[in-house]
């Protein structure tokens, strides 16, 4: 006879990442998981499906160098140089390139401006944050290799709302179809002014980039979609989900700020959007990060506690945030307290839940370190912190591993490893934020 519980839930399957061998039960842990019912059980994990960090960027120093030399070369070659030498042509492209993703992105704002949508933010190129302002009432993020933009809309539209942002999508290639127009219709002045292989420079590298914008294709490193996709995707979206795209544009602006650790403007810009859309859970989770990272405890656990009794399901990716922060803030706020053993017992089994949900996720493993060392079992952390992946995370990622590796290596007494652990974290970001000293890594 089955003495089986028929009131039982069937067991959950478990995941498991073909190339780093993660196990979960979680399905937004995996980017594909197999069809064919003899490997339906196996997939690849959001993080080895993301490249390597430093991959990301040599491919970028590549294909920028690609871009400037490959046609510079070509013009120089076929039509010999005249005015200007090909050391002096490459100079100029190398000027060119980001002049006119400026332009192309600016194009994006006027237009949005124009119909009535907000610019949150204008990032131009990756690589090292090197300035912050704004230009023409618009707020600008420069980087490094400004050779790429992105322009983060927003705004609460009632009407119209397709025809908007489609024209706001395509004004960017536009631009930069009209910047060719003067080459051509003042060739022979401008020729004589400034060299004609600089126009034909200006000329291609417009081309290029409107050509290449409206091309419909979606950055598998990125996950964002091209001008040209968008605007084939836009007229069949819902005004809802283009709201909720818009709304997603102020929380991206804030993510970036974050990224390039300007707590402060980060959290300015997430209580206006949070006074203006009190109930978007990703703002709030931002705004709780700001505080940690500023060292407001409380603050942040009390903008985001609410979150987890919320009749309102959360996405498991963003429920798995919150539930970081949580930790980081109810453990940090009573680190010298009386009553910690409480808040490390809950900060513990919220971190234990998000490893076993998401182990791939490099924030939650080194989380999760973190609290093991808490609960003395660094020996423990330190074997959770070899994971093969944070070879091929962001410097931040990395950074945080290695202040978790310091934490558990000062607990076993091996305090020399642990020096040269803190050394390495801020060899790869130089913030000294406010809970290292909570946590007498530093004075």
């Amino acid at each position: 006879m089955d003495c089986r519980d028929s009131s039982a839930q069937p067991a959950k399957a478990v995941y498991r990442c073909r190339i780093c061998g993660i196990e979960s039960t979680e399905v937004a842990c995996f980017a594909t998981i197999a069809t064919a019912e003899a490997y339906r059980l196996q997939g690849t994990c959001i993080t080895c499906n993301h490249p390597a960090h430093e991959q990301i960027m040599w491919r970028r120093f590549v294909a920028v160098f690609i871009t400037v030399a490959g046609p510079t070369i070509y013009v120089a070659g076929t039509r010999g140089t005249q005015h200007v030498s090909l050391v002096g042509l490459m100079i100029i492209a190398s000027l060119i390139l980001p002049c006119i993703t400026i332009l192309h992105e600016v194009g994006h704002a006027i237009t949005a401006r124009a119909f009535g949508l907000e610019v949150n933010l204008i990032t131009i190129g990756t690589g090292r944050f090197l300035w912050a302002g704004e230009v023409l009432s618009f707020p600008f993020r420069i980087y490094a290799v400004p050779v790429s933009g992105m322009t983060l809309l927003g705004g609460e539209p009632k009407t119209l709302i397709r025809t908007r942002m489609w024209l706001t999508i395509l004004m960017g290639p536009v631009t930069n179809l009209v910047l060719i127009m003067p080459a051509f219709f003042f060739w022979r002045p401008l020729a004589d002014l400034v060299d004609a292989n600089v126009l034909l420079l200006w000329i291609g590298y417009n081309a290029l980039m409107a050509v290449g914008n409206l091309w419909p294709i979606r950055s598998r490193v990125s996950g964002r979609a091209s001008d040209g996709l968008q605007l084939m995707q836009t007229p069949f979206k819902s005004p809802q989900l283009l709201s909720e795209a818009l709304q997603m544009g102020a929380v991206a602006a804030v993510f970036v700020r974050i990224n390039d650790g300007d707590y402060a403007g980060a959290k300015d810009a997430c209580i206006e959007r949070v006074r203006r859309f009190p109930e978007n859970a990703w703002l709030l989770t931002l705004l709780s990060a700001c505080h940690i990272n500023m060292g407001n405890y409380e603050s942040a656990r009390s903008s985001i506690d609410p979150l987890l009794d919320s009749p309102v399901s959360l996405h498991p990716l963003l429920r798995a945030a919150v539930q970081n922060n949580i930790a980081l803030a109810i453990w940090l706020r009573d680190f010298n307290a009386t009553e910690s053993d409480q808040s490390l017992q809950r900060a513990s089994a919220l971190t234990a839940d998000n490893y076993m949900r998401f182990p791939c996720v490099l924030a939650y493993r080194s989380t999760r370190g973190l609290l093991l060392t808490a609960l003395k079992r660094p020996a423990e952390a330190l074997e959770l912190l070899t994971y093969m992946n944070y070879d091929k995370g962001s410097r931040s990622d990395r950074s945080h591993r290695e202040i978790s590796r310091a934490y558990a290596l000062r607990a076993l007494d091996r305090h020399d490893e642990a020096e040269r652990a803190l050394a390495c974290a801020f060899k790869l970001k130089s913030e000294r934020l406010p809970y290292l000293r909570t946590l007498k890594l530093i004075e």
